[in-house]
């Protein structure tokens, strides 16, 4: 089964209305229909999350019997470093990837994998980058990292339910 049919079969399991569902999950009231109408393939992560949490499973059981690409989502890191560091900044100024890219001097594939949860954390060279050009202090960024780098590592299809934070 698809991603869009193991949700609909996991409304149906627990006997529950597209309200009840939404109410649940957290999600919008319309998602059921929408997730059937147009097939929903790559969930975002806060919503694989939601669903996960409020029925009390892991990530890879959404996917079960998904495509590879469903899969891989699975395997991305949490991008926790992005949020925290980078989106804030990069939303403020509005800038793409690809004009920070260009203006911090870090390659813009290495920043997309940040970004997109392919990389867990930056390296050393990368966040002294970042943080000059975003006139930040690079020490406050690595003490965040060594205060949080065994939270960086995981993978979100390796969440456990009790640790989502949403």
């Amino acid at each position: 089964m698809e991603y869009w049919q193991n949700v609909l079969q996991i409304a149906k399991n627990n006997n529950l209305t597209h309200c009840e569902f939404s109410q649940k999950t957290g999600l919008a009231t319309n998602y059921l229909s929408s997730v059937k109408k147009h097939k929903f393939t790559r969930p975002t992560a806060n919503t694989m999350m939601k669903i996960c949490k409020a029925f009390d499973l892991q990530p890879k059981e959404l996917f079960n019997g998904a495509d590879v690409t469903l899969y891989r989502e699975s395997n991305k890191f949490v991008n926790t470093f992005w949020e925290k560091f980078i989106a804030p900044k990069v939303k403020q100024r509005k800038l793409t990837v690809s004009k920070l890219a260009r203006e911090s001097n870090v390659s813009r594939s290495y920043l997309s994998g940040i970004k997109n949860g392919y990389v867990s954390y930056p390296n050393p060279k990368t966040i002294v980058r970042l943080s000059r050009y975003f006139n930040s202090d690079p020490y406050q960024w690595f003490n965040w990292l060594q205060n949080n780098i065994d939270n960086l590592s995981i993978k979100i299809g390796d969440i456990e339910n009790e640790n989502i934070k949403q």
